[in-house]
């Protein structure tokens, strides 16, 4: 029997492994199914071991790992270091094959990744939605200081998750900090 979704498997395998891993957060490929399943994919192992396979021959890296008794799956680091950020501004800056449009778009998008990696390091992880935005997914404690220094940075940030720091950062926001 097959799910509703069925022909989107390998793009929600794509995402879910994007999106909940890294180099310290696996799944077992008993949670990889179960979060298929949310998406109303059935799936049999194998078929995922070869999904899987296929992602990372496409350029998603996918790291399989002996943790214990259990086999874990993640994707590979995807940050850059700052030296990384600093030398892909001088080659876009130097490259005579891109635009000064284009060279302006994609040199604002790289302080702001910048500046999440200069606050939270290596477990910081980008992933582009599009010309213009990015995600990044952190472990943080969500703290006065926190939502400050997001507020700090304007509108170009937005608290996507949990529900309960959108709700603190609302409450923030709806304090008067002015007489």
């Amino acid at each position: 029997m097959k799910g509703k979704n069925q022909k989107l498997k390998l793009l929600y395998l794509a995402k879910i492994m994007q999106e909940q891993t890294d180099d310290t957060h696996a799944l077992s490929m008993s949670e990889i199914l179960a979060e298929l399943a949310k998406h109303e994919i059935l799936a049999q192992r194998k078929s995922i071991y070869e999904d899987l396979a296929a992602l990372d021959e496409y350029g998603i890296e996918i790291i399989k790992e002996r943790v214990g008794s259990k086999t874990l799956y993640h994707c590979g680091n995807r940050t850059f270091e700052i030296a990384e950020l600093k030398f892909l501004v001088d080659a876009i800056q130097s490259s005579k094959f891109i635009s000064e449009k284009k060279t302006r778009e994609l040199i604002k998008k790289l302080p702001m990744a910048n500046v999440i990696i200069d606050q939270f390091g290596k477990d910081a992880w980008l992933h582009p939605i599009d010309d213009e935005w990015f995600t990044a997914s952190v472990n943080v404690a969500v703290s006065d200081q926190f939502l400050g220094w997001i507020v700090a940075l304007g509108g170009n940030v937005v608290i996507t998750g949990p529900e309960s720091a959108k709700e603190r950062m609302q409450k923030l926001l709806g304090k008067e900090f002015v007489e």
